[in-house]
C-alpha cells in the first residue's frame, strides 16, 4: 500500500468517526518551502476538540529530528498523537483516546 492510501484511509476512517482532518502537505525547492518542518501528515480535531496528529511511516521509515520535536510539542499540550505504519495503528490509538476521555468507557 502507498503512503498516498494510507493517508486516505486513515482520513476517511477519521471523519466518520466525526473528526475535522486534512492532508497537511510540507515541503519546498531551494530556499523557498512551505509548511512547518517536521509537522505530521494529517492534522485535526476530534468531535470533543482535542487536537489529533497522525505521522505515517512505511516499515522501514523512522522519524526524523524535526517530526520527534513537533510531535512532542503537540503531545505536552495534549493532542493525541499518532505514529502510524497502518490503519490498524490509528483506529487502536483513538480507541484508547476515547476510552481516556471516557474514564475508561465504552464510547455508545
Amino acid at each position: 500500500m502507498s503512503e498516498r492510501e494510507l493517508y486516505q484511509q486513515i482520513i476517511d476512517y477519521l471523519t466518520l468517526r466525526g473528526c475535522y482532518v486534512w492532508r497537511n502537505s510540507t515541503g519546498g525547492r531551494g530556499r523557498y518551502r512551505f509548511g512547518k518542518k517536521g509537522a505530521a501528515d494529517i492534522l485535526g480535531v476530534t468531535p470533543w476538540g482535542q487536537a489529533i496528529a497522525i505521522e505515517c511511516k512505511s516499515d522501514k521509515g523512522k522519524l526524523s529530528q524535526e517530526q520527534i520535536e513537533f510531535l512532542d510539542e503537540l503531545r505536552k499540550r495534549g493532542a493525541i498523537v499518532i505514529i502510524a505504519k497502518y490503519l490498524w495503528d490509528v483506529i487502536t490509538e483513538y480507541d484508547e483516546a476515547i476510552k481516556r476521555r471516557c474514564n475508561g468507557k465504552t464510547e455508545v
